[in-house]
């Protein structure tokens, strides 16, 4: 199994297509002052079919939640720095996907060195992501 992690961004129309459809797929609206938002998240490989984990900004109710199968947080000396939601991914195919560099470079704006930092501290969930392959695998057996 792969163990790097490599953050990608999602074609923003294919987002707003899969939200029409199912309203648990996170998106960004105008009207909710996100527009400026991009959906950034993890790929795993399932058999043929990939799947893209996104990646959130921590809030106020993610302190008091617990790692389990489906969440988990990014965390480093105790502070929380973003967490991944297993329960949120989406079927995705290689043409909605941007690679991101997690390369920092002086000209990054904040909110862009701060995915990046993410990006490396992410690894620390690699054992969650082993799990749940592993679930998945055996339910589709």
């Amino acid at each position: 199994m792969q163990t790097d992690f490599k953050l990608y961004k999602v074609d923003m129309k294919y987002i707003r297509n899969l939200h029409n459809i199912d309203n648990k797929v996170l998106s960004f609206s105008s009207q909710a002052g996100k527009d400026n938002r991009v959906f950034i998240g993890i790929i795993i490989v399932c058999e043929s079919h990939k799947y893209c984990i996104p990646l959130s900004s921590p809030k106020e109710k993610h302190k008091n939640m617990k790692n389990s199968m489906d969440f988990s947080k990014i965390e480093v000396k105790g502070k929380l720095l973003g967490v991944l939601n297993f329960n949120l991914m989406i079927p995705i195919e290689e043409e909605q996907l941007q690679y991101v560099d997690t390369t920092i470079f002086k000209r990054d704006r904040e909110n862009i060195r701060y995915y990046k930092k993410l990006c490396e501290f992410s690894k620390t969930s690699i054992i969650l992501l082993k799990q749940l392959l592993a679930y998945l695998m055996m339910k589709s057996l």
